[in-house]
């Protein structure tokens, strides 16, 4: 004997199931918290700024970048200087590996 189905999911059952799961926001949910965050901007816009005086400001900290570690085996710009000193003089180099 053929067993019976029973009632069948209606799409807004399935829909609000996986909402509820995946806690995925109605229009409501972001309608209440955009009501929020206009309140709380004007909250802020009508509180006056505090000031704080000469004394107690601190300049801005700068925060320089990091200089890349340099290579102990000299590179093109190392060698440039010397090589052009012993080209003057008429010095004959070769560059050789360095061990």
């Amino acid at each position: 004997m053929p067993r019976k189905k029973g009632k069948s999911i209606s799409f807004d059952a399935m829909v609000k199931f996986f909402m509820h799961t995946y806690d995925i926001p109605t229009k409501r949910d972001v309608d209440k918290i955009m009501a929020r965050l206009e309140r709380i901007e004007a909250l802020v816009a009508s509180v006056p700024a505090a000031r704080v005086p000469a004394a107690t400001r601190r300049p801005p900290v700068k925060v320089l970048p990091e200089e890349p570690e340099k290579s102990r085996v000299p590179g093109p710009k190392t060698l440039r200087p010397a090589w052009e000193a012993a080209v003057r003089m008429g010095v004959e180099m070769t560059l050789a590996p360095l061990v």
